[in-house]
Order: structure tokens, then C-alpha cells, then sequence
């Protein structure tokens, strides 16, 4: 192995530096180009670490994460209003982002409120808080509305998730005005399922923001 030399070593370690540093740049520059904030809406127990929906809040520079008082214990008045609250607090256009419960009490939200600044909303894995054997800490957070949503909505599915039916997500989406996009053997789309990183949820949050930017220019 032909030796390097320190300075030739040290040369290199700064090219690779700026080249990094560049590349990454360039990926803030590109993410951070949404102009709109991000109202994070986890479900029961809120998302961990791992969760996608932190790995978002890392991604985006606009985020806010809605705060429940009790995230094991849910109960559907509390929530609906939390998520009124954080809606409140935060200024400019904004993108809901649910996942599981989230999801459900982002749709209950949108039954009793509107509010002209939200945008677009995103619903992964929306949980069926209706099913007979929905979770017994879930089960008295119905019903999941039947009426359009107000506002451009995608929800995100898998054909597989133990919290609802593929059926049950295809008539969520169907009663709520919703493009339906459906993963195969995705489970609850969340960090058990393997679902840290997920470039998909920002290409859906990107292209939402575009698509409600052109309608409303």
C-alpha cells in the first residue's frame, strides 16, 4: 500500500468535507423551499424518535407537533380542540400531517372547523376507532366522520395495517374526498413497520404544497 502523505491526507479530508457539505446544502435548500408549516398530528402514544413523522420535523425547518395532555388515554373532545389550539397558535398556510388516531381526529376536526390557512392534509394509516375490535383506549374516540373534508387530502394506506381494513381505509378515503394511495404489506406504516425515513411522505408533502399553490395563485 503506497503511503499518503499528512498534508495530501488532509487535502483530500476537506474536498470530501466541502462536497458533503455541499450535497447537504443543497438538500436543506431543496426541503426547506416549502413555504408552508407543518402541523404534525401523531397518534396513540405519540411518535417516537424513529417515528417518519419525526424524521419530517427534522426535514422541514416549519413544523409544529400538536402536544396532547394524555397520549395513552385519548379522548376525542381533548384532542379535536389541541389540535384547534395548534392551529390557532400558527400563523401562515399550513399542511396537516396525521398518522393512525391523528389521522381520524384530523377528519373530526375538519367536520366542526375550518379554517381558510390549512392547505392540504396528509392521513397515514388512519386507525378505525369504529371497528368491534378497535383498541379498548381508541374505541370511545368515534365516530369517524362520512362528509368531504374541506380541504386537498391524500390518504396514505396498507393493505395489511392491524388497525384497519383495507376496505375500511378505502371508504375513508371515498367519504372524505381523498386521493388513496395503498402500500402493499406495510403494516401500520409506522417505525415498528419500518418506516423511519420515507422519502414518499415529503414527495406527498411537496407536491401537495404545489398543488394547492397553483389553485389558489
Amino acid at each position: 500500500m503506497v503511503p499518503i502523505h499528512p498534508l495530501a491526507l488532509i487535502a483530500l479530508v476537506v474536498r470530501l468535507y466541502n462536497f458533503a457539505l455541499a450535497i447537504y446544502i443543497k438538500i436543506k435548500r431543496k426541503l426547506n423551499a416549502m413555504h408552508t408549516t407543518l402541523v404534525i398530528v401523531p397518534g396513540l402514544g405519540n411518535s417516537t424518535p424513529q417515528h417518519w413523522q419525526t424524521h419530517l420535523e427534522q426535514q422541514y425547518s416549519d413544523t409544529i407537533r400538536v402536544i396532547q395532555d394524555d397520549w395513552d388515554h385519548p379522548e376525542r373532545a381533548a384532542w379535536i380542540a389541541r389540535l384547534q389550539e395548534t392551529i390557532e397558535q400558527t400563523s401562515g398556510k399550513l399542511i396537516l400531517v396525521g398518522h393512525s388516531l391523528g389521522s381520524i381526529v384530523i377528519s373530526q376536526w375538519a367536520k366542526s372547523y375550518h379554517n381558510p390557512r390549512i392547505k392540504a392534509g396528509l392521513l397515514v394509516a388512519p386507525a378505525d376507532v369504529d371497528a368491534p375490535d378497535a383498541l379498548d383506549c381508541i374505541a370511545n374516540n368515534g365516530p369517524i366522520p362520512t362528509q368531504p373534508i374541506g380541504f386537498k387530502t391524500i390518504v396514505v394506506c396498507s393493505d395489511n395495517d392491524p388497525y384497519a381494513r383495507l376496505e375500511r381505509s378505502q371508504l375513508f378515503a371515498k367519504n372524505w374526498g381523498s386521493e388513496l394511495i395503498c402500500l402493499k404489506q406495510a403494516g401500520h406504516i409506522n417505525a415498528d413497520a419500518g418506516f423511519g425515513q420515507w422519502p414518499l411522505a415529503s414527495e406527498l408533502l411537496e407536491r401537495l404544497e404545489r398543488e394547492t399553490q397553483a389553485v389558489h395563485s
